[in-house]
């Protein structure tokens, strides 16, 4: 179809709850959702780098299942705590390997990484240039990695102000936006464990907080209930992703009815 709507995809962050994004995305492309371009938070914005560099969705979540909990902590290098408790340079290891190394620009799909520049507190969206290092700067939850440095910039954690980066879409020129969510939605919180779980729990609620006070401009919304899912650990990978994609089933049939109108009106 020539004229048809342009779909932009927004995926929120959520540590690695943010996992269920692999199953929504695996329920749009097998009922063929187009998707013109993603934008993305944190973990949103890791799932859709390598997604938009052209790596299949089903190589995705085999990756995912197949990791073991000991494998997983050699993702994480810790740091003498001076801005962060992890480096994060593995994490960029692993992201340059399965984007392949590519540029934004490089990537198969339009994409923006959502970061937070703390000496203009403002939002800042990566559209160009070194894909891992938009991505190691939307995913710098603060207190955990140590923010990034670009251009003499200071960059952490897109969800300090962006949970969910849907107007951005908006300027790239999406007529359908989709939004996955996969953080905390309000309610009670199980009692954590440990540090990372202390300020996951923190984090994700202040993210709740100014993601209610704000109306997001989206034209529906995928939201996982992964609330009993481990933020830090793969050992709940399969069922975040199992999650995610039941709940993108319950919409796709809104979705497809959607952009059916919207395409018809474009004829």
């Amino acid at each position: 179809m020539k004229n048809r709507a342009k779909v932009g995809l927004s995926l929120s962050g959520g540590a690695m709850r943010g996992l269920a994004h692999i199953g929504v995305l695996e329920v749009l492309e097998e009922n063929n959702i187009p998707i013109d371009m993603i934008a993305g938070t944190s973990m949103g914005a890791a799932i859709g780098a390598v997604y938009a560099s052209g790596m299949r969705i089903s190589l995705m979540r085999a990756f995912c299942e197949k990791i073991t909990l000991a494998e997983s902590r050699k993702f994480f290098d810790l740091s003498i705590p001076k801005m962060g408790m992890l480096r994060g340079r593995r994490i960029e290891e692993l992201i340059f390997t399965l984007t392949g190394g590519k540029n934004i620009e490089e990537l198969n799909i339009p994409f923006v990484a959502a970061a937070c520049c703390i000496e203009d507190g403002k939002s800042v969206h990566f559209k160009e240039g070194s894909t891992v290092k938009a991505i190691r700067a939307s995913i710098a939850i603060p207190g955990i990695f140590e923010p990034v440095i670009i251009d003499e910039k200071t960059y952490v954690d897109g969800g300090v102000l962006e949970r969910c980066p849907v107007q951005i879409l908006k300027e790239m020129g999406a007529d359908y936006i989709i939004c996955s969510d996969v953080n905390y939605r309000g309610g009670n919180n199980e009692t954590p464990k440990n540090v990372f779980n202390v300020l996951l729990t923190v984090y994700g609620m202040m993210e709740w907080q100014a993601m209610s006070q704000i109306v997001t401009d989206v034209d529906i919304s995928i939201t996982s209930n992964t609330r009993e899912m481990s933020p830090v650990s793969f050992a709940d990978a399969e069922e975040c992703m199992n999650i995610g994609n039941t709940a993108a089933l319950e919409k796709i049939d809104e979705i497809k009815m959607a952009l059916n109108i919207l395409n018809k009106s474009k004829d």
